[in-house]
């Protein structure tokens, strides 16, 4: 028995606010975590379960989790991070791996949904041999080792909770598709459905009053929950940021974050530190959304957003999308698999400014709010120098310095040939 726990007392009894109890912590006796409603009962059950600790018995027997308990358990811990300002850890991610595990947990093997074994009963063969391979059936390679991860990452909790001895999901043997190469294939795809003719046509068919909306994105290359999020800069109020249409800029400061459900979307921090940024536009584009923000009904310039609903409120990334964008696809005849989604014109922006930058990677970097410039390396196969690849192609030729004859004209076939009839 560890020297510290020399009675009852010794044992940790707290007030946990979002469960509303004193939770008795018996781990120091082999145990877990108990709840009660008031501190008498946690007291109460300390010492009972310190008295059969020095008989030598455990404290608390662990009772298996099926997956399904697993699961509960996990996403309730999860949830609890949502909350805390300091982790990175939000509601889009809560989302996303409450999606992934309820889709794992109802996958069916030898008849029977894995939320109703045991987590316990879970093998490094099982993980390899089946769910690995039922996984990659259902989904896209990608989603396939997004929802493995949120998996692996549950069942590291229970390790935890010593519900496992040891993660099958981070032993098990896959062959993980290259991430990098999958982004790739899909950026080149995207870049090829912002061409210049392509945005051209699908300009000319957003309405009139939405096309704005859509040339501020194509010029100053913010993602949708930044742009919806852009106000009008009040210098008193630098940490909101804003649209400055005196000096020409706009100031990043934060973005719109996604909630469990669009009700509960809310305003934070862009996706990164670096998100955080200046990016200028041209006095031409200032202008013209200065006129614009100027004639809008007072009634939605109430809260100052650039682009506000028609009550005032802040617009919806994924509607502009559907009713503006798509909407403007579907009018100018593109082929559905020609229509670029809202954060495609994103990629327009960047291949745009290092075609006529230079090549300026770091700048191109801070332009578009990468956490760092391997991301923006993504565009280096779309990014076009034709003096620097003669100059490529003049220094190897230089170099090696080789000559051939010149090939000699080609004689013309004389061959001569002769039909005979047939009698």
């Amino acid at each position: 028995m560890p020297k510290e726990i020399k009675s009852h007392r010794n044992l940790s009894i707290r007030w946990v606010e979002s469960s509303n109890s004193f939770q008795l912590d018996l781990r120091p006796l082999g145990g877990g975590h108990k709840n009660f409603k008031t501190k008498a009962e946690a007291l109460a059950r300390a010492n009972e379960m310190f008295e059969v600790f020095q008989n030598g018995k455990p404290a608390v027997e662990v009772k298996p989790w099926t997956v399904e308990e697993a699961i509960d358990n996990y996403l309730a811990k999860a949830k609890s991070r949502v909350a805390d300002p300091d982790d990175k850890y939000g509601p889009a991610s809560l989302g996303n791996q409450r999606g992934h595990l309820q889709f794992i947990a109802n996958l069916p093997f030898d008849g029977l949904s894995l939320l109703k074994r045991n987590v316990s009963d879970l093998s490094v063969e099982f993980i390899e041999d089946e769910f690995w391979l039922e996984l990659k059936r259902h989904n896209s390679s990608i989603t396939a080792l997004n929802r493995f991860s949120s998996f692996r990452q549950m069942l590291q909790f229970c390790v935890k909770k010593r519900q496992l001895e040891i993660n099958v999901c981070t032993l098990a043997e896959i062959k993980r598709p290259n991430r990098k190469a999958v982004w790739d294939r899909k950026v080149k795809k995207a870049v090829a459905k912002v061409n210049p003719d392509n945005l051209q046509l699908i300009l000319e068919h957003v309405a009139p009053q939405h096309q704005l909306k859509v040339l501020f994105a194509l010029e100053t290359g913010l993602r949708i929950g930044e742009q919806v999020a852009v106000k009008i800069y009040d210098p008193k109020k630098p940490e909101i940021g804003g649209i400055d249409f005196e000096n020409n800029v706009v100031h990043v400061e934060q973005a719109l974050k996604k909630g469990d459900t669009h009700a509960t979307n809310f305003i934070g921090d862009p996706k990164s530190l670096k998100g955080i940024r200046q990016v200028p536009i041209t006095p031409a584009l200032s202008l013209k959304l200065k006129e614009y923000w100027m004639e809008l009904p007072i009634k939605m310039k109430a809260e100052r957003w650039l682009f506000p609903t028609t009550h005032g409120t802040i617009g919806c990334g994924s509607n502009w999308r559907v009713r503006i964008l798509y909407a403007a696809c579907e009018k100018a005849g593109l082929p559905r698999d020609e229509w670029p989604r809202w954060h495609d014109l994103r990629h327009a922006f960047a291949t745009t400014y290092l075609n006529n930058r230079g090549n300026n990677w770091v700048r191109a970097t801070e332009l578009m709010g990468h956490a760092n410039i391997q991301t923006t390396m993504i565009y280096k196969h779309h990014v076009e120098d034709p003096e620097r690849d003669q100059e490529d192609a003049k220094a190897v030729s230089g170099g090696l310095r080789l000559k051939i004859n010149s090939p000699a004209a080609v004689p013309e076939d004389t061959t001569v040939v002769k039909l005979v009839a047939k009698s």
